[in-house]
């Protein structure tokens, strides 16, 4: 952080952003990589000016490393910059424009305290983006798949096998180490048959189809509600296993749903009900043709 972020000329700067949409990522916490002007620069806190503004900002790092004076109270001496950084997450009024970058968060110089709170506030994932501080994470020193392990994150399968991706491509270990760690994601789903009250695995295999799909499309539905964009969706053999009146209620769906859907299948005749609501086309040899 070589500027105070918090000092009124950054003004227009911030107000032009905003002017065109763009987004401030911003270091936050402790810089230890670069000589990067004032350590206090770097509490989160400074950054209220440009969310004040309705600029949108990405806290890099989540302000995992370091403390900062608690600008709200300062008889209270020093605070975590993390928990500065949760503090402005909770304001409501930052909702949509408080965000925070997951690069570095599980250094080896991070707390692991750090790192759990992360997995464990569900209500924070939506707001958490991905991000690497490339190329740290391709110095060995930097990360500790062990501790990781020490502190319940990780098996010591998983770890090894992170070890192993690591000297293949370590910009492939800092994704994969992030969908491995323990936490909410890991969480085995249980799924039930509503009207039969029966458990998934014991459904036929046309109702296990049905519950699957509509998973997939609750989840579909639930992404353009948080995000105000209706995500395409890709349905692979989608018709097989499903009766009529279920094709007709995947269809129906569809196009309440309104989003962009790509259904494949062997049989054209079970896409028939579509009528002229679909767009058709046949493969063959590796050539797309309409059908």
């Amino acid at each position: 952080m070589g500027f105070d972020p918090a000092d009124p000329r950054c003004d227009p700067f911030y107000e032009r952003m905003r002017a065109l949409d763009m987004t401030l990522l911003a270091h936050t916490g402790d810089e230890n990589a670069l000589a990067a002007g004032r350590d206090d620069w770097g509490n989160p806190q400074r950054l209220r000016r440009a969310l004040d503004l309705g600029l949108r900002v990405v806290f890099a790092h989540c302000a995992t490393l370091g403390e900062s004076e608690d600008l709200d109270d300062p008889r209270r001496g020093k605070v975590a910059n993390f928990d500065l950084f949760l503090r402005i997450l909770a304001e409501p009024r930052w909702r949509s424009l408080a965000l925070g970058d997951l690069s570095a968060v599980y250094f080896r110089n991070r707390d692991p305290r750090v790192l759990r709170t992360l997995l464990e506030r569900t209500d924070l994932h939506e707001r958490l983006v991905q991000g690497t501080d490339w190329p740290l994470p391709a110095i060995r020193i930097l990360t500790s798949t062990r501790k990781l392990e020490g502190a319940g994150l990780l098996t010591r399968d998983e770890s090894r096998a992170l070890e192993e991706v690591f000297e293949y491509d370590p910009w492939l270990f800092d994704l994969v180490l992030k969908r491995t760690l323990r936490g909410p994601h890991r969480s085995d789903l249980r799924v039930r048959h509503g009207p039969k009250q029966v458990a998934a695995e014991t459904c036929s295999t046309g109702e296990q189809k049905a519950l699957l799909i509509g998973l997939t499309l609750a989840e579909a539905r639930l992404t353009a509600q948080l995000t105000s964009e209706t995500p395409i969706v890709l349905l692979d053999e989608i018709a097989a296993h499903l009766d009529e009146v279920r094709r007709a209620a995947l269809f129906a769906v569809l196009d309440d749903l309104g989003a962009q859907a790509f259904m494949t299948g062997t049989d054209a005749g079970v896409f028939a009900p579509l009528g002229d609501r679909a767009q058709r086309f046949a493969v063959r040899d590796a050539t797309v043709t309409p059908a």
